[in-house]
């Protein structure tokens, strides 16, 4: 059992099930979700393996809430973004930052969906998740395509090139900031600083 973890009678019911979700989420985080059991969600929470299908019907429902809401999170800040009618530099660093923030505050859920994509997005019923995979390449790929059309980034550096070293480069704080190498505020200097470093390495100057 987690250090997290409580009795029965000390959840009430009402919050059982994201405290289950919450474990699930550290668990699927840590172990990947294949190796991942429900009788060690169970134990995480401190309930009987048949008592966990009150709540879920299947461990892969349990992954379905845990990774939609960071994808439909960061769908929408994106088109947040889009809707600004901004710069293609001031939209960079708009995904830019609403790809950090979604980091700091589901750092479990983002951690699953970069180990385990590969495998649950060949996986029938998360079809979204390649969906989704495509909208954020899409979303980041108009921006810098639009930035050199306006002249505001280099042309000779290939913008999937660069949207894949950039999305790597973010996603790559998870696991530190999970395991406590980096705290939040770390990730909050480091955010401008990356921006800072993209946007000068890729932008035209005078």
């Amino acid at each position: 059992m987690s250090e997290n973890a409580l009795s029965a009678a000390e959840v009430p019911e009402t919050g059982r099930r994201q405290q289950i979700l919450r474990e699930a989420a550290r668990l699927f985080a840590d172990r990947g979700v294949a190796t991942t059991s429900i009788r060690d969600i169970a134990d995480a929470v401190g309930l009987r393996s048949a008592s966990l299908y009150h709540h879920f019907a299947a461990k892969e429902q349990m992954v379905h809430e845990i990774l939609s809401q960071p994808v439909d999170e960061l769908l929408a800040a994106y088109a947040e973004v889009l809707g600004r009618d901004e710069s293609p530099r001031t939209c960079l660093t708009g995904l830019i930052e609403a790809s950090f923030e979604i980091l700091l505050r589901l750092p479990d859920a983002c951690a699953i969906y970069q180990n385990d994509y590969a495998v649950l997005s060949r996986q029938p019923g998360f079809d979204y998740l390649k969906a989704a995979h495509g909208r954020f390449q899409a979303i980041w790929l108009r921006i810098l395509k639009d930035g050199i059309a306006a002249g505001q980034f280099r042309a000779d550096i290939e913008p999937f090139i660069f949207y894949r070293l950039s999305r790597d480069a973010i996603w790559q704080c998870v696991g530190p900031f999970r395991r406590g190498e980096i705290d939040e505020a770390e990730i909050r200097r480091l955010a401008p600083a990356f921006t800072d470093l993209l946007l000068n390495g890729f932008s035209l100057r005078p």
